[in-house]
């Protein structure tokens, strides 16, 4: 929307409970550039959602110069984590930012996409990579019946023998081409075991 101001908002675009507790934050920068060749006072950032995921999204910015731009902490927005932990399938959001004059006028909006994902989904490889290592659990009890046994110099020795006994158990592997841009959820070994079934990635994992 053009007008007065621009609004960037710097966050997340695909998120879940796993992530926060990675220690990953889902609103990170607010800025906002103020278009016109006057100062501005006593404005409110007011940020909402719908659906509605947050405990509270407002802040107060005592002063923009004219044509400056501010760059705010998201700290003030404060979302409601045990929402997003209950999460069971994958939630489209759309987050609102609006900027209220002091009389209470809405002088710009933004309205920025958000995918909610339940805990055991993978937030994609274009995004956020490194979320990948968050399924990477070797304490699972079921990884010892898929453990090649003995010492091993050749990391190759070392795969051989892991496919060769992934394969004893009969697990089917998914031919399922995989791009890496959308989300999609992952089992860990205990169901990949019980269901005779893996993609790449769970087998990669």
């Amino acid at each position: 929307m053009d007008g007065m101001f621009k609004i960037k908002l710097n966050y997340k675009k695909n998120y879940s409970f796993g992530i926060y507790n990675a220690g990953y934050d889902l609103f990170c920068y607010l800025f906002l550039e103020n278009m016109e060749n006057r100062s501005f006072s006593a404005l409110r950032i007011k940020v909402t959602t719908s659906p509605n995921i947050l405990i509270s999204g407002d802040c107060n910015i005592p002063y923009i110069a004219a044509l400056g731009t501010k760059a705010i902490s998201c700290d003030f927005i404060r979302p409601d984590w045990s929402y997003v932990a209950s999460l069971k399938r994958i939630t489209d959001v759309s987050v609102t930012v609006q900027v209220i004059s002091e009389d209470d006028v809405v002088l710009q909006h933004a309205n920025f996409p958000l995918k909610l994902l339940p805990y055991n989904y993978f937030s994609g490889l274009f995004d956020m990579p490194e979320t990948l290592a968050l399924f990477v659990t070797p304490d699972q009890k079921e990884l010892e019946e898929i453990e090649p046994k003995g010492t091993f110099t050749d990391p190759i020795d070392f795969c051989n023998q892991l496919y060769d006994i992934i394969k004893e158990k009969k697990i089917t592997f998914s031919s399922e081409d995989y791009s890496g841009s959308v989300a999609l959820p992952v089992r860990l070994a205990e169901k990949v075991l019980r269901d005779r079934f893996a993609t790449p990635l769970e087998l990669s994992i």
